[in-house]
């Protein structure tokens, strides 16, 4: 009798895990427009070439972010966190930009995105250099030519000893 009431038991957890849905506090992500904070960058003056790291607070989380140079160059896309709306991304001033002052802007395709996000940044007339090229590798792998060649010594080796033990049992047959 215990036996089959832990059963019914254990049976009523596995519909009531199979059935639950998952926990919302408001359902779905709230838009709070008035949430939204001016960019903020890791440098405020760079070389044309250099990265630095662009974050701030979206409208709408989970929804994507672009990241833009002077409204023209896209820099990055990244996706704002669920509920804190949070973002931030690494991006890399293109070595062709201008030196003096360019706008840093993050936009979201949503009706009720951010319109303060905006940042001014210093580009300096020296370029980083790019780094050079890593060399070709040349050569071949050796690794299967290796195992190969082990192989055959070892079938090499069998056949020397299965031939002697085959030399003595003739001899000793004799």
């Amino acid at each position: 009798m215990m036996r089959r009431a832990v059963l019914l038991l254990a049976a009523l957890f596995a519909v009531a895990a199979i059935t639950a849905t998952p926990a919302s506090a408001q359902g779905a992500d709230d838009d709070y427009t008035s949430g939204c904070s001016p960019l903020t960058l890791s440098k405020s003056s760079v070389k044309a070439g250099e990265s630095l790291i662009v974050s701030g607070t979206a409208a709408v989380g989970s929804k994507s972010v672009f990241i833009g140079l002077d409204d023209k160059t896209l820099l990055a896309t990244t996706t704002a966190a669920p509920f804190t709306h949070a973002f931030s991304a690494t991006v890399t001033i293109p070595v062709g930009t201008s030196a003096g002052n360019h706008t840093i802007s993050a936009v979201q395709d949503d009706a009720a995105a951010c319109t303060n996000q905006v940042a001014t940044l210093a580009v300096s007339a020296d370029a980083v250099t790019p780094a050079a090229p890593p060399l070709a590798r040349t050569g071949s792998d050796t690794v299967p030519l290796i195992r190969f060649a082990v192989g055959l010594l070892a079938a090499g080796g069998m056949a020397i000893f299965v031939s002697r033990r085959r030399k003595a049992s003739v001899a000793a047959s004799a």
